[in-house]
């Protein structure tokens, strides 16, 4: 093979070399979770508020972290989906109109407590826990706004999301 031939194929691997390694750069920042804007509590555990009926409301409950909250009847047929990352696992919300594509409407992150003080160390941008106990620290991830690819009733259900937090309360 010529030297010529030999310098093509160089640059066709550092051009390869580069995509990959962009790609998983990509992927690891697509681990993050708080990308969106995020309105954390001011209280460390927020209570049902008086101003928020919930009768009719559906519980959600999870036993293994210890977690229930109320969502709201238009939610029938919402989806939890767990998402384990490295340091953390989220509980990702979605309820979808038949024929959309399911997004993640908001998040509840898990934290072990090392995890949440670790990551609170190293991404000053995690917002303040909605709920701690000795095994877990709560975090809710979410945007009011909605996103692009919501659609207007994904948006919609966005808009709902604080009421649904008020009802948030650890059970062990």
């Amino acid at each position: 093979m010529s030297k010529k031939g030999m310098g093509m194929w160089l640059w066709v691997i550092i051009a390869v070399v580069v995509v990959v390694a962009y790609a998983v750069f990509a992927a690891y920042a697509d681990m993050w979770p708080f990308s969106q804007s995020v309105a954390p509590s001011a209280s460390p555990s927020p209570t049902a508020s008086a101003t928020v009926d919930t009768t009719g409301w559906q519980t959600y409950t999870n036993t293994q972290y210890g977690i229930e909250l109320k969502l709201p009847p238009i939610w029938s047929g919402y989806q939890v989906t767990v998402i384990q990352y490295p340091n953390w696992k989220t509980l990702c919300f979605d309820v979808h109109q038949a024929g959309e594509q399911g997004y993640c409407i908001f998040q509840l992150v898990i934290f072990t407590p090392a995890q949440y003080q670790a990551t609170e160390v190293s991404q000053p941008t995690v917002p303040a826990p909605i709920a701690r106990n000795d095994s877990y620290v709560i975090v809710a991830d979410y945007n009011t706004e909605g996103g692009g690819q919501f659609s207007d009733f994904q948006t919609a259900r966005a808009k709902e999301v604080p009421e649904i937090l008020t009802t948030f309360k650890l059970t062990k």
